[in-house]
């Protein structure tokens, strides 16, 4: 697993977001907020490494999924997927993160391209729009983690790594998602954080190791539309 430092941003996000364990506390509505969308002017990033990563929609080329471990990848799964990708940067929070959200038809992509929002699931993402010296050679990268159940005085966790990597800058990128699907006994508070500590799932996943690996590999298709001329 990545750095703490890699962490710090999803944790963030999904305590704000999608942090809850049945019976042991109550859930915490989110509030994404509305303000101008963080695209920047040339509608580019760059990364750590000097790769570009183009802000736009993406056509997924290929997807692998490792149900049983994250040695090597797994089966193709494309076809079970939405073809399209959105990539932008959104401040939701006051802060700008870079979010990679699966679409339907580009029209749809098109639209959601000038919300703020942080739109939800996203199977990758979203990061902290910040270069990370120790990403080597991933653009970004993020924990999220969640306390899925409670049952029996346990905490059930399942936890994402996920990052996204500049393969050809300006024309393709690979995403990755390694799964964790873990337990830790529970301990004695009040609320959600108190029973199921993120740490503690961190240190569960550490031990037992992956569960799953996804891999995608999308091509740059269009960048986001100007919202002056639509």
């Amino acid at each position: 697993m990545r750095s703490k430092r890699s962490m710090i941003l999803s944790l963030v996000a999904v305590l704000a977001l999608c942090f809850f364990v049945t019976g042991c506390g109550p859930d915490e509505p989110s509030d994404n907020g509305n303000g101008e969308n963080g695209n920047g002017e040339n509608g580019n990033g760059e990364n750590g490494n000097g790769g570009e990563l183009s802000f736009g929609i993406y056509s997924i080329d290929d997807w692998t999924y490792n149900r049983d471990g994250c040695d090597v990848e797994g089966d193709s799964v494309a076809d079970q997927r939405d073809p399209y990708l959105l990539v932008n940067v959104i401040t939701p929070f006051g802060f700008p993160m870079l979010q990679a959200y699966l679409c339907a038809n580009l029209d749809d992509c098109r639209e959601r391209s000038f919300s703020n929002s942080l739109l939800v699931p996203q199977t990758f993402g979203p990061w902290d729009y910040e270069e990370d010296e120790e990403s080597n050679g991933w653009f970004l990268s993020g924990i999220e983690t969640r306390a899925v159940d409670f049952i029996d005085e346990t905490c059930h966790f399942e936890i994402r790594d996920t990052s996204l990597q500049i393969v050809d800058p300006g024309q393709t990128i690979v995403l990755e998602r390694v799964e964790y699907s873990v337990t830790s006994p529970a301990q004695e508070g009040d609320s959600a954080s108190d029973c199921c500590p993120e740490e503690d799932g961190f240190a569960a996943a550490e031990a037992e190791g992956c569960s799953g690996l996804q891999v995608a590999q999308a091509s740059f298709l269009e960048p986001l539309p100007d919202p002056e001329t639509e």
